[in-house]
């Protein structure tokens, strides 16, 4: 048994006082106190050298096909501007709903 000194309620502070159960079925001896420190499990993890990045770009260009300055089939080629892609980025290519036709010369 806890007995508070001064009239001190630091053990209620500390969660180390209380009683063991209001249910005589639960009666263990034992009082559920709560964390004593600030410290948690979470504060026991950290991350070293992690980095997030990303690069996303979305975008859309219609050209007209039959046009030689804009298809080029001997270079293979489709010369768009104002597009909004950097050099290298992948691009899919798809006809919409229209119907297939020649591209370039």
């Amino acid at each position: 048994m806890l007995t508070p000194v001064n009239g001190s309620s630091a053990a209620l502070g500390l969660g180390i006082a209380g009683v063991d159960s209001l249910n005589a079925a639960n009666l263990d001896g034992k009082i559920d106190g709560r964390q004593v420190t600030g410290v948690k499990l979470t504060d026991r993890f950290f991350m070293k050298d992690a980095s997030v990045s990303a690069d996303v770009t979305l975008g859309a260009a219609t050209f007209d096909g039959s046009s030689g300055s804009v298809v080029s089939a001997t270079d293979d080629t489709i010369k768009i501007t104002a597009h909004g892609f950097k050099t290298g980025a992948a691009v899919v290519y798809r006809n919409g709903d229209g119907t297939n036709t020649s591209v370039g010369d």
